[in-house]
């Protein structure tokens, strides 16, 4: 952390660098410096961390349309005053930016220190940008005992602000792992939609951008669009100045769910209406590019789409990138029933498979009741289902790394665990466990333990839902008159209903009949990852095994969290696996609003705690999270992988809190690798208000040792952090750094109005003859 002068030193700068850039203070020029050419408004970035170089990205926007070239200066050293003074810098140069790469900067820097932290800032004309910083890994020939980084996945503008960026950029991160999700192609009308979007809209509200552009991403422009949209997020910039980013994509980026194979691929949101699948595909990944700091001129593929890589961290750990969606993966939409038309369209092979189950599932219950489903037709109809399901899933030519990149995996483990690298750590878009919910095992498991009273309430709701209490929708009066359930899902947009009950409809009783019938005769219905793979899925897990349980995966996109364990055929550790919660998007909450989250997270649990992958290989899931965003962030030692799933209060507005914080360790314990419930070292600042881009000076912490969480370095279980109780920048309260800048900003206001009529004396004393004013002395002091 910076001294408590440097830091005062840096605010005050910051402070005098807006107004002087704002015209208030010598500017000429329609408010503008002479010589202005552009502005840095995204942003800087970091990323690709290697053992010697490290990317340093920004985007310059230009203030003319005819402009062709700006030249960019980039500044790297190991001093951030470095950056206000003008110097000195360890590396400079000098980059050319131009429409070609939509005026993106991206330096790979090289020549640098292991272990070293280093600044960096670029300069066009008068313009600066903000100042980043990044720590260089040491090389993987190098003892290292500690490593701290963040995983996070799935950022949609319209669902909210992404405040779990901005809580991250307060800690002292060495780097951030981005899983996919990055940006959102759709439409300002889908995903969310209009009356359930917290930011965003054709006509956003005040203090609201629109979503541009607010049509779907089908050209470069479009992509190039949004991703600068989206880096005007404030928690996002501050994340991207304080640590590096190693990212891969997920679907999004491109389309939703895209495939390979077959040849030439496609996407379940891509028509033969908009435009060949092939250039859309080519012009998301040169956006990706240009806008994400990728070392791209390495990357395997005909325009960069092989974007698995891999980093060292020391002797401590070796991360594996992976890529499971352009060049290898299955069509995932393909219709497990060609023959027959689920969805009533005429066309008996395009139905999605999930809703390709889900309609074959109606069609077996027929409106009964479950207490019917007992009978011999329905629970024969469900074994054919579900023996249907497992050939569909268990495809053994279903890809999703291809057998290229699968044994690049298996030979880099094998490297890795070679050199006595302690841990393998892999990041991939997708949960590796199965989630097929357990609903009736929750309740049995609740009723056998001391929730007695909790399996109670989630029979009645359950009963209520599926309305058990009717035998045959055929005697029934219409639900409407009868049922009704308490809103559950927290997003945003229900803030008027939470928590109250509302009318359930009959569809809603036939969706939730055909969930829990799904549950009751264990048939899958969601195949977007590696569920929809099994036999791809084995062939991974037998790669992994080689390392002899040190392997960690990581994966986002279900937009909830999980961890679990998947082991071989004698019981030996093979992994664990951690999947972060979205940023922002919400999750199944969304699907089952009125069972509570707990309930979806205990049936998760309980329907995938012994499941059988393959050739011995038997996975077991942990814990779910069905409800919240946020993020895990990562301590890594020698002895133990602790993963913390933190949790914010909202996304609907940039002041927030942390809600919760679940904690998973995994290490060996008595001679085997194990997954157990650890605790949070975040528990401390639970519930503590936060303002993004609002944060702690250290000098405002008292810690015995390490640091007060709010903006500091790292909070250790025993500090004894006491807070200025004004410090926190929310409702009405004002920090003490806060005061000190608006003193600053009154004098620069008071100088400039000094200067103003000063000048201005000057001129009318210009015009009057010294005569009139000195008599007939002459005057020359002005």
């Amino acid at each position: 952390a910076m001294s408590t002068d440097k830091g005062h030193r840096l605010w005050i700068s910051a402070a005098l660098h807006v107004f002087l850039c704002a015209g208030l203070v010598a500017c000429e020029g329609g408010g503008e410096p002479s010589g202005f050419v552009g502005s840095f408004d995204h942003g800087v970035q970091s990323g690709d961390p290697l053992s010697d170089r490290v990317i340093i990205w920004t985007r310059v926007t230009p203030r003319r349309r005819d402009t062709e070239v700006i030249p960019v200066q980039w500044r790297v050293s190991s001093s951030a005053e470095s950056h206000l003074d003008g110097g000195p810098f360890e590396r400079t140069g000098v980059f050319q930016a131009s429409h070609t790469r939509d005026w993106t900067v991206k330096i790979d820097v090289d020549k640098l220190t292991p272990g070293k932290i280093y600044f960096y800032s670029f300069a066009a004309g008068p313009a600066t940008s903000p100042v980043g910083r990044f720590k260089v890994p040491f090389a993987a020939d190098t003892s290292i005992d500690h490593l701290r980084y963040a995983v996070f996945s799935c950022a949609n503008w319209g669902w909210g602000y992404f405040n779990a960026y901005d809580l991250a950029s307060k800690q002292d991160l060495d780097f951030w792992l981005h899983l996919g999700d990055f940006i959102y192609e759709y439409a300002a009308d889908h995903y969310p939609e209009q009356h359930q979007a917290v930011r965003f809209g054709p006509s956003a509200s005040a203090g609201q951008s629109a979503l541009q552009p607010d049509a779907e991403l089908l050209s470069l422009a479009h992509y190039r669009q949004r991703y600068a949209h989206y880096r005007t997020d404030q928690g996002l910039q501050a994340l991207s100045a304080a640590a590096p980013l190693i990212a891969v994509w997920d679907d999004h980026e491109i389309a939703n769910n895209p495939w390979s194979d077959p040849f030439p691929g496609g996407a379940q949101n891509h028509n033969a209406g908009e435009g060949q699948w092939s250039e859309r595909e080519h012009s998301a990944v040169q956006a990706y590019h240009e806008w994400l700091p990728t070392r791209d001129d390495s990357l395997r593929g005909d325009f960069g789409e092989k974007i698995y890589r891999k980093f060292a961290f020391g002797n401590l750990a070796t991360l594996l990138v992976l890529e499971t969606r352009l060049t290898n993966r299955s069509n995932g939409e393909e219709d497990p029933f060609p023959l027959t038309d689920e969805n009533g369209d005429g066309n008996p092979a395009n139905d999605d498979p999930s809703s390709a189950v889900r309609s074959k599932a109606k069609g077996l219950i027929q409106g009964l009741a479950p207490s019917e489903w007992s009978n011999s037709a329905v629970t024969q109809g469900f074994k054919e289902l579900r023996e249907a399901v497992e050939a569909y899933r268990r495809r053994p030519n279903k890809n999703l790394l291809g057998p290229v990149q699968l044994e690049w995996v298996r030979e880099e483990v094998r490297k890795s665990k070679g050199a006595r690298t302690r841990w393998q750590l892999l990041g991939q878009q997708t949960v590796l466990s199965d989630t097929q919910p357990g609903i009736e095992e929750a309740i049995a498991e609740a009723r056998g333990s001391v929730e007695k009273a909790q399996a109670a309430r989630w029979e009645a709701v359950l009963n209520n839902l599926t309305d058990s209490r009717c035998p045959s929708t055929a005697n029934c009066a219409p639900p409407e008159t009868r049922l009704q359930a308490r809103l559950t899902d927290p997003t945003a947009y229900n803030a008027d209903r939470y928590d109250k009950f509302q009318t359930l409809s009959s569809s809603t009783v036939e969706e939730a009949r055909t969930t829990l019938a799904l549950s009751r005769f264990q048939v899958p219905d969601y195949f977007d990852a590696w569920e929809g793979y099994v036999a791809e899925r084995t062939r991974f897990l037998s790669a992994l095994a080689e390392a002899e349980g040190s392997v960690v995966v990581y994966g986002g996109d279900s937009h909830n969290a999980w961890a679990g364990e998947h082991r071989d055929g004698s019981g030996r550790a093979v992994c664990a696996e951690y999947d972060g919660t979205s940023v922002t998007s919400t999750g199944k909450e969304n699907f089952n609003p009125f069972m509570e989250p707990e309930f979806q997270a205990a049936a998760h649990i309980a329907g995938n705690s012994r499941v059988d992958e393959g050739e011995g290989f038997e996975g077991s899931l942990k814990y779910a999270e069905m409800a919240s965003r946020g993020f895990v962030l990562v301590e890594l030692t020698p002895d133990e992988h602790h993963g913390e799933f933190i949790f914010l209060d909202t996304v609907a507005s940039t002041r927030y809190k942390i809600e919760k914080c679940d904690a998973y360790d995994y290490g060996k314990k008595g001679g085997a690798f194990r997954l157990e419930k650890g605790w949070c070292r975040w528990t401390l600042h639970t519930g503590r208000p936060y303002e993004s881009q609002g944060r702690l000076h250290e000098s405002l912490c008292q810690c015995r040792r390490g640091t007060c969480g709010h903006g500091c370095e790292r909070a250790e279980p025993e500090d004894i952090c006491i807070e200025d109780p004004i410090v926190v920048m929310t409702q009405g309260n004002v920090s003490s750094m806060a005061v000190l800048t608006v003193l600053v900003v009154l004098l620069i206001l008071l100088s400039a109005f000094l200067y103003l009529l000063l000048k201005q004396a000057r001129r009318k004393l210009q015009t009057v003859p010294h005569s009139d004013v000195f008599g007939d002395e002459q005057s020359s002091f002005l």
